[in-house]
């Protein structure tokens, strides 16, 4: 069940707004995207000029057209990731070169970017919170991406707001062209189905703003909803509530698996934390009631939703490692 629906506050605002947006005109909105009420509504919400912000359906249309833009020589992504950033890749209607770095440890796959041979119109793409393990990169480790790596990083917060850490990469990003950042709604505030998104860059023109995204690409209730949902402090701090409750629960269950001696878990900062277990990992998913998804060879991951559920999944975790004491 939709947080939306099970909680009172929400369900209830959801249906006032919902109902008004759809019984009012569903206008085009002008041709000009910097003048579009969503662009100004998150300009408002971030302190962010509009000139900077970029809106689309989604992150992946954002990543989609980001890649496809005819700047680059040649893109690279970190392998394990989000699939999807190889599959554009390997569908990008240009002709730029692509390299998939294999690397699980962040450490490591640093250590590999500075022995590349990169130049100012090549492209990094990295998820942080990562996509494979929650890790967080910060500020500090971005400058150092920016010193060895020549071109543009983009990097893809899609689970930013679950994150514990006072990482102030929007400025970074209104600041420094060789930085574009990407953000949605749908992982935070549990609206994947409006697909609404943004980038922030200044190292793109109004050449790439005009005809590099897709204009007008988001549905007209999508975008009204959005609006007014960053007008609404209560509702907001709603969802900074049950966020706050998910990095509580994920900060219990990170040291709690860290005392097992055959469990490895990642310091996420995301609302899922990796695992990994010594023993006979497939045989502990295959019997567990609570969701887990297995992220690539003996890792799995497991999304976090509340109290009762995590208890269940410690408590299961646990059995399996003294069964194979």
């Amino acid at each position: 069940m939709s947080i939306w629906s099970s909680n009172k506050l929400l369900s209830e605002w959801m249906e006032d707004n919902w109902k008004n947006i759809l019984e009012t005109e569903l206008d085009y909105f002008t041709p000009e995207p910097r003048t579009d009420p969503l662009v100004q509504a998150l300009s408002d919400s971030l302190g962010i000029d509009k000139s900077n912000i970029f809106v689309a359906a989604g992150t992946n249309q954002l990543i989609h057209s980001i890649f496809n833009y005819n700047k680059w020589d040649e893109i690279f992504v970190m392998n394990p990731d989000y699939g999807l950033y190889e599959s554009i890749l390997k569908n990008c209607s240009s002709n730029q070169q692509y390299n998939i770095i294999n690397e699980k440890n962040i450490c490591e796959f640093f250590i590999k970017l500075r022995k590349l041979n990169s130049s100012e119109n090549d492209l990094l793409c990295i998820s942080s919170p990562r996509w494979f393990d929650g890790i967080q990169i910060d500020v500090s480790e971005i400058m150092k991406l920016l010193e060895n790596f020549n071109g543009t990083i983009l990097i893809d917060e899609a689970y930013i707001d679950y994150s514990s850490k006072s990482v102030d990469t929007m400025t970074l990003a209104n600041t420094n062209s060789r930085i574009i950042l990407t953000r949605s709604f749908s992982k935070g505030y549990f609206l994947p189905g409006l697909r609404v998104a943004y980038a922030i860059s200044t190292g793109f023109n109004e050449k790439f703003r005009l005809g590099g995204i897709v204009p007008h690409s988001i549905a007209t209730p999508s975008s009204k909803f959005v609006v007014k949902l960053l007008e609404q402090k209560n509702i907001l701090n709603a969802f900074t509530k049950m966020q706050n409750k998910i990095r509580s629960i994920r900060t219990d269950l990170i040291n709690s698996l860290s005392t097992l001696e055959d469990v490895w878990v990642s310091n996420s900062e995301a609302n899922f934390i990796t695992f990994k277990l010594e023993n006979r990992g497939d045989d502990f998913i295959s019997k567990n009631v609570v969701p887990i998804h297995k992220v690539g060879e003996g890792y799995y991951k497991y999304w976090i939703t509340n109290d009762r559920e995590s208890q269940m999944f410690l408590n299961n975790v646990i059995e399996h490692c003294k069964e194979y004491e």
